[in-house]
């Protein structure tokens, strides 16, 4: 899901002090945020697919070991990527902004 990956990376950039980086993933990150919010209430499924990237952000116990009940596939994608404690906190923040809305 592209909202969790450039959300991911705008924090990698952020990190590097590659403001400029950043501030392109924040852009990628602004145009997927507005295709899910309008895509949300249009297609089935879709809210759940979200909610289920959310459970693999939810706060993990130690960096192998996701929260209970985490998506097993969300898990393996936050981990092949690599995504750290402070890119899933990230991630789930946009996550829940957007079921919020």
């Amino acid at each position: 899901m592209n909202v969790a990956m450039s959300t991911a990376t705008e924090q990698v950039h952020i990190d590097n002090g590659s403001d400029e980086l950043a501030a392109a993933s924040r852009l990628t990150r602004d145009r997927s945020r507005a295709l899910l919010e309008a895509l949300l209430p249009r297609m089935g499924g879709l809210d759940a697919e979200v909610r289920r990237l959310r459970t693999a952000c939810e706060p993990w116990a130690a960096d192998d070991q996701p929260a209970a009940g985490a998506d097993e596939e969300w898990v393996k994608f936050t981990k092949k990527w690599r995504y750290g404690a402070e890119q899933r906190r990230a991630i789930k923040a946009e996550l829940d902004a957007l079921l919020e809305a």
